[in-house]
């Protein structure tokens, strides 16, 4: 059976912002026929966007009930069982950290070396005053996962995530961003090249945001107002954003972490310096 299947795009409020899930039958572009069911693509749509809520249900500092919010609230000494999710990205965002010298930060808020907490396999202890926060890392994590439960169900396929500045996407066209300018102008678009990839956006010149968690002393000398990540996924890109601003990249592997380019940007938008 043929079925006509134009670019179908859902978009809900989650992750404080807006997520937008698109989906496009490739087989179009190559032979000129049409071979995903709408009906599923919409269920599986569906699905995705509760799985993101299930997973915003985990790492929310801002939900009380969270997974995330429990472990802030756990009695310093006795251990908390982790969820895999949490363990993920906990594992990957302390690795990040001690080798970004902390210019990433769990606790961004926090001063000190990382004394307070114990991360063993399945468990975290608290050891001290201890306050998570895993806005410069979730968020890209979850676009993550949602991207990869409809690749897995849609293979034949292409597909977009976003969720404000994360976006994951397999679409073969380019992607025009919308980069942050100062003096609350109109945003600079700036076009990437189609690929499979992830991208990250921060900027100092938007309103609040994970960024505003970090002290505003920790900027570098030099730093660019907003900063792009290319990566292989969106959890890296989303965490590289905040190394890339308050830190240096070099500390860090891009190899090693699949990270692509990063690419710098004056207050105007305009690219000024490309990392890769």
């Amino acid at each position: 059976m043929k079925y006509s299947v134009p670019t179908l795009k859902r978009l809900q409020p989650g992750l404080g912002t807006w997520i937008e899930i698109s989906v496009r039958d490739s087989s179009r572009l190559d032979r000129g026929q049409d071979r995903l069911n709408p009906d599923f693509v919409h269920e599986a749509i569906s699905i995705a966007f509760s799985e993101v809520r299930r997973l915003e249900r985990i790492f929310s500092a801002f939900d009380s009930q969270s997974e995330l919010s429990a472990l802030n609230r756990s009695q310093s000494g006795s251990p908390c069982v982790l969820s895999n999710e949490l363990q993920t990205v906990l594992d990957s965002g302390l690795k990040l950290e001690r080798q970004s010298r902390r210019s990433f930060r769990l606790m961004p808020r926090c001063d000190h070396e990382l004394q307070c907490f114990q991360l063993l396999a399945g468990s975290f202890t608290r050891l001290g005053a201890c306050l998570l926060d895993l806005g410069g890392i979730a968020k890209g994590h979850i676009v993550d996962q949602a991207f990869e439960f409809l690749r897995t169900k849609l293979p034949e396929a292409e597909i977009s995530v976003s969720a404000g500045g994360d976006l994951r996407t397999s679409f073969t066209d380019s992607v025009e961003l919308a980069i942050p300018t100062a003096g609350g102008d109109v945003p600079r678009p700036h076009a990437l090249e189609g690929q499979d990839h992830a991208v990250a956006t921060s900027s100092r010149l938007t309103g609040p945001s994970s960024l505003a968690r970090y002290p505003s002393d920790q900027l570098k000398v030099g730093t660019p107002s907003s900063v792009t990540v290319q990566a292989k996924s969106c959890m890296v890109a989303d965490a590289m954003t905040k190394v890339a601003l308050f830190g240096q990249v070099r500390d860090i592997s891009f190899d090693d972490w699949g990270i692509l380019r990063v690419i710098e940007f004056d207050p105007s938008g305009t690219p000024s310096r490309v990392i890769s």
